[in-house]
């Protein structure tokens, strides 16, 4: 009996000390371990893709803007921008903003091109078609198209 009772003593002691005390802490104060995305997230910040915000925050919940989109592109595509004389043609883009050798960058490769205005207007809301856009030039993809008189789908039985 008091090999048992020393046995499961031992094991209530012994506990605590095999449990985790907490889980790993998020590098970001307003992501949580678990959530929607969080590994995606951790991907991406341990490949140097992305870093968050300097008050160390993620914002998960707010929309990817313009130069937000095209920095997370370029790195992902394991693009780097280069020191470049590129001077912005875009009235709205000063050379000392953070995202400006990004921007660069993506003006030297063809990645992006600005509105007819002269603007890139790097606050706003990325939209589908630019993130395509950016996606597709930074690649270097070049999609088919199919001769119009030639089937391109199948009906198969």
């Amino acid at each position: 009996m008091k090999k048992i009772l020393f046995a499961f003593l031992t094991f209530l002691i012994a506990l605590p000390l095999a449990l985790p005390t907490h889980a790993e802490e998020s590098p970001f104060s307003d992501l949580e371990e678990g959530t929607k995305y969080y590994d995606a997230i951790m991907y991406l910040r341990d490949d140097g893709t992305i870093a968050g915000y300097d008050d160390g925050t993620f914002r998960p919940d707010t929309e990817v803007n313009r130069v937000e989109a095209l920095k997370i592109i370029l790195k992902g595509a394991g693009i780097e921008p280069q020191t470049s004389d590129i001077t912005s043609p875009f009235s709205d883009v000063g050379e000392t903003a953070w995202y400006y050798p990004y921007l660069a960058e993506g003006i030297s490769r063809n990645v992006i091109s600005g509105y007819e205005d002269g603007t890139f207007l790097p606050a706003n809301s990325v939209n589908l078609v630019e993130a395509l856009k950016m996606i597709v030039n930074t690649n270097e993809l070049v999609p088919g198209m199919p001769d119009v008189n030639e089937e391109f789908f199948t009906d198969s039985d």
